[in-house]
C-alpha cells in the first residue's frame, strides 16, 4: 500500500498515474476504473476525464450513447457526500437500469464502488473502479478510496506542472477563493494580504480573460483549466 502511495508521487504522466493505480487496485479485485471532474458536458466527455482505466469500448459506447446523462452512479456521486458501493445506489428509470445491465453484461462491470472528490469550492470529482469480484471489505474499500483521493491530486498537480496559464499564481489563488464565494476582505486576510490588492488582482483577471465581472472571471477561470471547478 504505502509502495503505490511512493509510486504515485514518481509518477510524471497520466500514463503512469494509470498503471500504477491498476497495479494497486488489482489487489482489491478492481479491474476498471475512471476518473472525471465535475465538468457535465455530454459533447466534451473525453474534457472531463482526468483518469482513464476503462476498455475503450464502453468508454466510445458511452460517450456515443450519451450514457452519462443515464448513469445512476454518476448521479447519485453528484448527490452524495460518502463513498458508496453500487449495490447501494437506487435505480430510478428504465434508462437507468439497462446502464446498469449493459455494463455488467458486456463489459463485467459487476460490482463497482465510487468515491465522490470534495475541494474548497464543493462537489470537483468522481472517481469509480469496478470488477467482477471486488473485495468489499471496510480494510480494501479504506485502501481503494485513499488510492482514488491521493491519485486525483497527483494527476492535478501534473497537469499543473505542465499547462501553460494566462493568470498569474497568486492570481489564481485569488480566483480559486473567489470561486469558494469569499469576498476579497476574506481573501485577503487568507492569503496575507490587502483588500484592495487582492481587487487589483480580480481586476488583471478581467482585463486578460476579457470579461466584465468577478462572476464571469470565475466562469471563464474553470472553463479554461485556470482554476479547479
Amino acid at each position: 500500500m504505502f509502495l503505490a502511495f511512493e509510486r504515485l508521487d514518481q509518477a510524471r504522466t497520466d500514463k503512469e498515474t494509470r498503471e500504477v493505480l491498476a497495479d494497486a487496485l488489482g489487489a482489491f479485485g478492481f479491474e476498471y476504473f475512471i476518473a472525471g471532474s465535475r465538468r457535465i458536458d455530454p459533447h466534451d466527455f473525453d474534457r472531463m476525464l482526468l483518469l482513464d482505466g476503462w476498455p475503450s469500448r464502453w468508454r466510445k459506447q458511452y460517450r456515443g450513447d450519451n450514457l452519462l446523462q443515464k448513469d445512476p452512479i454518476a448521479r447519485h456521486a453528484r448527490r452524495s457526500l460518502d463513498p458508496f458501493l453500487w449495490k447501494d445506489v437506487p435505480v430510478q428509470t428504465a434508462d437507468e437500469l439497462r446502464v446498469m445491465d449493459l455494463a455488467a453484461a458486456d463489459y463485467g462491470f459487476v460490482s463497482g464502488f465510487t468515491v465522490p472528490i470534495y475541494g474548497t469550492t464543493g462537489y470537483q470529482a468522481t472517481f469509480s473502479a469496478t470488477g467482477r469480484d471486488i473485495d468489499a471489505s471496510r480494510d480494501a474499500l479504506k485502501a481503494a478510496e485513499l488510492l482514488a483521493l491521493y491519485a486525483y491530486r497527483r494527476t492535478i498537480r501534473i497537469r499543473s506542472e505542465s499547462r501553460e496559464f494566462v493568470l498569474t499564481r497568486r492570481e489564481r489563488e485569488v480566483m480559486t477563493w473567489a470561486a469558494a464565494g469569499k469576498s476579497a476582505w476574506d481573501t485577503g486576510e487568507i492569503l496575507q494580504i490587502s483588500e484592495q490588492t487582492v481587487k487589483c488582482h480580480i481586476s488583471s483577471v478581467l482585463a486578460k480573460l476579457k470579461v466584465c465581472s468577478k462572476a464571469q472571471a470565475i466562469v471563464e477561470s474553470m472553463r479554461r483549466g485556470e482554476i479547479e471547478p
